[in-house]
């Protein structure tokens, strides 16, 4: 089962970091495939209640946030 974006975890090790937010991050590992089994857990269950952004709903809210900024200025 493919996880996150570390499907084909030694093709990512050469690339240089970068640092997204205010603080360094706590690891720069790739996730284990425990991890990974986790994530996949807590997604489903988000499906099951409703709770998880389709593409299509993340697609609508990302077109509506440039909208948004630009009538609250």
């Amino acid at each position: 089962m493919p996880c996150c974006a570390w499907s084909s975890r030694g093709s990512n090790l050469k690339q240089p970091q970068r640092h997204y937010g205010m603080t360094s991050p706590i690891s720069l590992a790739p996730p284990k495939d425990v991890d990974c089994i986790h994530t996949h857990k807590v997604v489903e269950v988000m499906k099951a209640f409703g709770v998880f952004e389709d593409e299509e709903e993340l697609n609508h809210s990302s077109n509506l946030a440039p909208n948004s900024l630009q009538h609250s200025i």
